[in-house]
């Protein structure tokens, strides 16, 4: 988007403004052009972090539960209706933010905003001065090799108005921003620096009103991408990871006795749950057979040597 384009927002939102004064709806459509980006990004993100959660969450069950099948799996179950009830939450928390920087358009970081618009106000008018420094560069293309011009370097003043280089004496010429400065703060404004001096170019009144609005803009998305970059990670890390820990506590326990007081014999629920894998009750009967094969061999050799 262009000067252009800006300005065709603006007339484009003009209704019953005084002269001079720019519509105010001309900048939240500008606004709007880059938050309404921010969903996909947002989503793609809790996207992203439910399948970690599932990775976690499985590899924890085994971890802690691996030994005993049927109580791997009953976990699994019980748990998985408040991973997907809190996972809905946070997808719902989640637009909540984003539709927290779509409507109204607000900061009270005045400081930082002010400070940002007049950088930009700055930047844009010397754009608009010199907009051969802002190109951006064409593909270059074999060609001869030319002679470069000559070139003429500025560099600060010293002390001395000459140096001694290789033994000769070489004059320092001083940039023009630094004897502007020099100047001024012999006029008595200190403490100023070379980009301070951007603000005293004359305004560009053709496109003056353009370069407001887009200024503003770039100022107000700086402030709100400073805001939901955190806040949508600590949205979900509230919504969703706090959340689910301190119910999982609670409702995990709960349906464990749930489920084993419904039975008429508690005992053999509690022998089922904590019954080993098939697999692993042949291996560790496998392996007793075998150490006890090797025991008796052993004693058998130990008779022999006595």
């Amino acid at each position: 988007m262009g000067v252009y384009d800006v300005r065709k927002t603006i007339k484009e939102s003009i209704a019953w403004e005084l002269p001079g004064n720019i519509p105010y709806e001309a900048k939240t459509r500008l606004i709007n052009q880059f938050t309404d980006l921010w969903s996909t990004p947002a989503e793609e993100c809790l996207t992203s972090i439910n399948d970690v959660l599932d990775d976690v969450v499985q590899q924890l069950t085994k971890t802690h539960f691996g030994r005993f099948r049927v109580l791997q799996d009953m976990i699994s179950d019980l748990i998985r209706p408040d991973i997907e009830e809190y996972k809905n939450k946070t997808n719902d928390a989640v637009k909540e933010t984003l539709g927290v920087e779509i409507s109204p358009f607000y900061t009270q970081n005045d400081k930082d905003f002010e400070n940002l618009r007049e950088r930009w106000l700055v930047k844009y008018r010397q754009a608009r001065r010199h907009p051969g420094a802002y190109r951006m560069p064409r593909p270059k293309t074999p060609q001869a090799k030319a002679v470069p011009p000559p070139t003429t370097i500025s560099i600060e003043p010293s002390p001395s108005s000459f140096t001694e280089w290789g033994g000769a004496d070489v004059e320092v010429v001083a940039s023009p921003g630094s004897q502007a400065l020099k100047y001024l703060a012999a006029a008595g404004y200190k403490g100023l620096t070379v980009d301070d001096l951007a603000r005293l170019l004359p305004r560009d009144h053709h496109f003056e009103e353009e370069l407001v609005v887009m200024a503003d803009v770039r100022a107000y998305f700086t402030i709100a991408c400073k805001r939901i970059i955190d806040h949508v990670p600590l949205k979900i890390q509230q919504s969703l990871h706090q959340a689910l820990a301190e119910r999982l506590s609670v409702s995990l326990l709960q349906r464990l006795v749930v489920d084993a007081t419904s039975t008429v014999n508690f005992a053999d629920r509690m022998k089922e749950l904590v019954s080993e894998d098939p697999a692993i009750e042949a291996e560790r009967a496998r392996l007793e057979t075998k150490r006890t094969r090797l025991q008796k061999m052993q004693r058998k050799l130990a008779d022999v040597a006595a």
